[in-house]
């Protein structure tokens, strides 16, 4: 049987120089690992076990760290609560669309910076905020069976549940057997035909909600799930997608594939929050012409990215491609990073002030002993 590189998806023969992981199992060709040659025989001719990237970095989250930033980490967090000022983070870049006047030449469109907020934080924020609002989050778990755990370590820090927990990267498949049930909440999924990508959604039992499979992208090498949450006092539900693209995907048919899709949701009214691992950098807006591209599609059809700050942050490079979008441009919106380590990605989450989602009520039992 063939599998495919978990790093540039082509098929791992074995006339090539190939590895597996003995954590994750995943396959790796020699470059994608950038292990020396040396290095490589050295594993192959021992009983030394070989850990990819990927795990090490969900092992060691820290690794990728230099001493003086590990240093920094434990004294910081002792002494500040505002991590925004956190030295590995005070000098990540940040997207600022009002630098592009092409884009927005009667500055209507405004984009709030985005904050980095720890658990704690991100509660009181959310306490503030009114009841009735829509509360998202975001996380890519590299694979949701191995980390599910990190996902309701984070949930039970949390004084407010969000209403929708979308995954991307779930590596799920038909075969998987480990429970990856959250209590109160029902879990859709939409794997990938790869060993690598799948996402799913986690709804809470009390939102009323509609599968919208006619929304799905059909390009290859991207996984989408899409549903309907209804809402009271409001003639127009609101449609929730989470998108998980795969980095070798061709970026314009995957451009022109959502465009459609968000036409056809503005055509209807609707009021939409996508999420999810897009694999672009909006960082590179002005020096990526991809980028530069893939972002006036979005504010043709009004619609906003909420994340403006670095979502993988290491010690040498900065990145911002865990995304969400909106087309609702007059409401309170809330979106941030969440300071928590789920994966090598930040998890992400929105929180709507004013959206009205149904909810069923939830039906109290009570003893009559009486009877």
């Amino acid at each position: 049987m063939i599998y495919p590189c978990v790093v540039c998806y082509k098929a791992c023969r074995t006339n090539q120089s190939t590895i597996q992981c003995n954590i994750c199992l995943d396959w790796w060709h020699l470059k994608c690992t950038m292990l020396t040659s040396h290095q490589f025989n050295k594993l192959s001719s021992t009983n030394v076990e070989f850990f990819c990237k990927i795990c090490i970095d969900n092992i060691l989250p820290c690794q990728q760290l230099e001493n003086a930033e590990i240093k920094d980490l434990f004294s910081y967090s002792n002494l500040c609560t505002d991590w925004n000022n956190f030295p590995c983070l005070t000098n990540t870049p940040a997207f600022n669309i009002s630098k592009q006047n092409e884009y927005d030449p009667d500055n209507n469109l405004h984009v709030s910076p985005s904050k980095y907020y720890t658990p704690e934080a991100l509660s009181n924020q959310v306490l503030k905020l009114n009841k009735n609002g829509l509360f998202i989050t975001h996380f890519n778990t590299v694979s949701l069976q191995k980390n599910l755990n990190k996902i309701d370590d984070l949930l039970k820090d949390l004084s407010t549940l969000p209403d929708i927990i979308a995954i991307s990267e779930t590596k799920l498949n038909s075969n998987h057997c480990l429970n990856i049930d959250i209590p109160n909440y029902t879990f859709l999924q939409h794997n990938s035909p790869t060993n690598a990508g799948g996402v799913g959604m986690y709804i809470q039992n009390a939102i009323k909600y509609l599968i919208r499979q006619d929304l799905n992208l059909t390009v290859p090498h991207c996984d989408n799930l899409w549903i309907e949450l209804e809402c009271h006092n409001s003639k127009k539900n609101i449609i929730v997608g989470v998108i998980c693209r795969h980095p070798n995907q061709d970026i314009p048919q995957f451009e022109s594939n959502l465009q459609q899709v968000l036409i056809k949701l503005s055509k209807s009214k609707s009021q939409f929050y996508i999420c999810g691992d897009i694999n672009i950098d909006l960082l590179k807006y002005e020096s990526n012409k991809y980028t530069n591209n893939y972002l006036s599609m979005l504010f043709t059809v009004e619609s906003m990215p909420l994340i403006t700050k670095p979502t993988r942050v290491t010690s040498t490079t900065r990145t911002l491609i865990d995304h969400f979008y909106s087309n609702n441009l007059y409401d309170q919106l809330t979106a941030g990073i969440i300071l928590h380590d789920v994966s090598d990605h930040l998890p992400i989450f929105l929180y709507v002030n004013s959206a009205n989602v149904t909810k069923k009520a939830n039906k109290r039992l009570v003893r009559d002993f009486e009877i």
